[in-house]
């Protein structure tokens, strides 16, 4: 019987999810506009809070500006999946 409960631990957590860095989700303002950052290991995925984002490159800097203050590190390069939505990639190193 201990064998099978220890056997059935560990298929419940799959060993590649305990070395993933712990997701960090914060909002934060940003020249007068509100962002919701979700921030783990080198990625951020940054959305505006409220209204969605207006074709605007100030908006974008603004998001990008969101995740670095945030994650404490420098953007390295972003894309755009979708309207309202700013996906970073994160240089942290020292």
């Amino acid at each position: 019987m201990m064998s099978l409960v220890l056997l059935a631990s560990a298929w419940a957590y799959p060993t590649d999810t305990q070395n993933k860095p712990p997701k960090v989700v914060k909002t934060v303002t940003v020249r007068e506009q509100r962002f919701k950052v979700v921030w783990r290991g080198s990625q951020a995925e940054v959305s505006r809070k409220g209204m969605f984002f207006k074709a605007d490159a100030n908006m974008h800097l603004a998001a990008i500006e969101a995740a670095e203050r945030v994650s404490g590190c420098h953007a390295t390069s972003n894309f755009t999946p979708a309207i309202g939505m700013v996906e970073v990639a994160l240089d942290c190193a020292p």
